[in-house]
């Protein structure tokens, strides 16, 4: 006879000191079904019962058995005979924490044997970062990687904010309480607590950079391991959708490696590789268990093939911007004579290519400009030549002169876009694509930030978003994107994609709100 997998509910929900559900929620019953489990389970012998009833109160029971060594063994017995999704009931179980680690690696390592071989994915990227900086989309590796092993509090869905490491919460005038779910583990094995969480959030209100963001944030204060608050200067809901985004995901660095709870951590990084292993510490164990991620340009240049296309997933990659310096000397009729003369060019040479782009810009004819002074153009190494080709065209055929800047792109990443004395920047970002939330996506964590926050209206957008007047600030946010392209400060050029060939045995996978794969929602036939 198969022991009630229940009883490891109910001995997990006897141990805690401090519930805040009553015992039929934890085990996930009703009343009545709570109270014809406990009767059938006191005659089988596993608990003795003799009533009690409260909030918080343990009740007056008894186990009689040590229902999580019953359950570990028939499981391990099993386990390579059960179906993923049976294992998987297994290792969600509440294990006591000190037993967890042990648990959960047993099961896996028993569930697997050498003749399952579908448990890996291969994917290509162009390049393999030196660094993985987290919460930055615009380093397109990067935000992959984070995303699969990092979790945020809240995630944003179809513009609907649902709990991912909350377990509940509620304002209490202008206070917003968070109660962490208790079964969120590190990659090492490490409980996410409330001090973690702080942590994060502490430091982004002291930054310099994001200031401005949570400026309703008048202080935090931790009341348990996973209890905080948030105190406000006034009930501001957008606060959640701030903790949704990928700067707040929780992290730790240990030795220069990011730790997330996600399901997913960092196994290697090399130089041209990096490796994901399953997070065997996750409530919702992955299909796939393994992720090698390699750099090859030749292999992805191959799947954007016409024939290959058919079988292959497209998803959004970014966004391809040109932003202009709030300084620049350029009138607003040079701003947008030079930017739409570059992307004319920039077109020609991108249709050569066997990529795929949706454009969202118009065609416009270029005639030539009598006296346009000369633009400055900052590119990072990856697009310093081709930029070079195209404004040596452009100083022959209009005459447009361009002093062309090179940075490396990972100083780029860290520098403030004003310590660049230059007119314009190409850049691609990666942002929510519908507005209110697309603007204000791009003003909270978009490098473009750095000088769109000195264009009129920008920062007192940010300032006076609120999430609960969507059609006003959705009504906001068109209306200033429209003016920063009438004056020649942001063009939204284009939408990036990029394919992925899958193996035969995946039969679906998931993108996030921004367009990246989640390598963890993976299907296999």
């Amino acid at each position: 006879m198969i022991l009630d997998k229940r009883l490891v509910y109910l001995q997990s929900y006897l141990s805690q000191n401090d519930n805040t559900m009553e015992l039929y929620e934890y085990i996930g019953v009703s009343k009545r079904q709570l109270s014809r489990l406990i009767s059938s389970w006191q005659e089988a012998g596993y608990i003795e019962y003799t009533g009690g009833s409260g909030r918080g109160n343990k009740l007056s029971i008894t186990m009689k058995i040590d229902a999580e060594k019953e359950l570990f063994y028939y499981a391990i017995e099993n386990a390579k005979n059960m179906e993923l999704n049976e294992l998987q009931e297994y290792i969600n179980l509440p294990w006591h924490a000190e037993s967890r680690e042990s648990v959960i690696e047993a099961l896996i390592s028993e569930f697997h044997d050498e003749s399952q071989s579908h448990g890996f994915l291969l994917d290509y990227v162009f390049d393999i970062p030196p660094k993985l900086y987290k919460g930055m989309p615009h380093d397109i590796v990067s935000y992959q990687i984070c995303d699969n092993i990092s979790e945020t509090l809240y995630v944003c869905n179809s513009d609907k904010l649902d709990n991912q490491l909350v377990k509940f919460d509620e304002w209490i005038d202008a206070s917003l309480h968070i109660h962490l779910t208790k079964d969120a583990y590190f990659d090492d094995n490490v409980q996410l607590k409330s001090e973690h969480v702080v942590s994060i959030i502490d430091s982004l209100c002291k930054s310099k950079e994001y200031q401005l963001y949570f400026k309703m944030v008048q202080s935090l204060e931790i009341v348990n391991d996973f209890h905080f608050i948030i105190h406000c200067t006034h009930k501001a809901p957008h606060i959640k959708l701030l903790l949704s985004e990928p700067v707040t995901a929780i992290v730790k660095e240990n030795d220069g490696m990011l730790h997330g709870t996600g399901k997913y951590y960092v196994l290697k990084h090399a130089e041209n590789e990096i490796i994901l292993n399953a997070n065997p510490y996750h409530k919702r164990q992955p299909q796939i268990k393994k992720v090698f991620i390699v750099k090859n340009q030749s292999k992805i240049r191959a799947d954007y093939s016409k024939k290959k296309q058919d079988l292959s997933i497209k998803f959004i990659m970014g966004n391809g911007l040109v932003v202009c310096n709030p300084k620049t000397k350029l009138n607003q009729s040079e701003r947008k004579y030079f930017s739409t003369a570059f992307l004319n060019y920039l077109k020609a040479v991108m249709q050569e290519e066997r990529s795929d782009f949706e454009w969202l810009l118009k065609d416009t004819d270029i005639h030539l400009k009598e006296e346009m002074p000369s633009v400055s153009f900052l590119s990072n190494e990856h697009n310093f030549e081709t930029f070079q080709n195209i404004f040596d065209r452009m100083e022959r055929e209009l005459g447009i002169k361009v002093i062309h800047k090179k940075v490396e792109h990972k100083t780029y990443l860290k520098t403030h876009l004003d310590e660049y004395d230059v007119d314009f920047i190409f850049m691609m970002e990666t942002f929510i694509q519908k507005n209110p939330l697309a603007f204000y996506d791009m003003l909270m964590h978009c490098k473009c930030k750095d000088w769109l926050l000195q264009m009129d209206g920008c920062k007192s957008f940010v300032e006076a978003f609120d999430l609960e007047k969507f059609e006003e600030m959705k009504f906001q946010s068109d209306s200033k994107l429209e003016w920063l392209e009438d004056e020649g400060y942001l063009v939204n050029a284009y939408l990036k994609y990029r394919f992925m060939n899958f193996p035969s045995y995946i039969d679906y996978v998931d993108m996030n709100k921004y367009g990246y794969l989640d390598y963890g929602s993976a299907i296999i036939e």
